[in-house]
């Protein structure tokens, strides 16, 4: 089976809530993974499906992260030039 980032965030959710998770705990898996498809859909649009995400990709996802994505990138005035994300940051983001 075949199942999109959207379909097996849905199944992971469903699973975390049943589990008892908190909801801001589930809030933050949901922006990491939207984060990640975002990062996906631009510089590798031709992974769709979760079976297609390897580990060279995952390691050019943490290499962005880590060389070239802007802190707190889209947030207005929380908005930094510098590049590059913390490695605490990247660690939270990737786990």
């Amino acid at each position: 089976m075949d199942l999109t980032f959207k379909e097996a965030l849905a199944l992971f959710v469903r699973a975390k809530e049943a589990e008892g998770m908190r909801a801001r705990t589930i809030h933050d898996y949901r922006k990491h993974i939207e984060w990640l498809t975002r990062y996906l859909s631009e510089h590798h649009p031709d992974v769709k499906v979760i079976r297609q995400l390897t580990a060279d990709v995952i390691r050019a996802y943490v290499a962005y992260l880590k060389n070239e994505r802007k802190p707190y990138q889209g947030a207005g005035k929380r908005e930094r030039q510098t590049k590059g994300l913390s490695v605490n940051t990247i660690n939270i983001r990737s786990a």
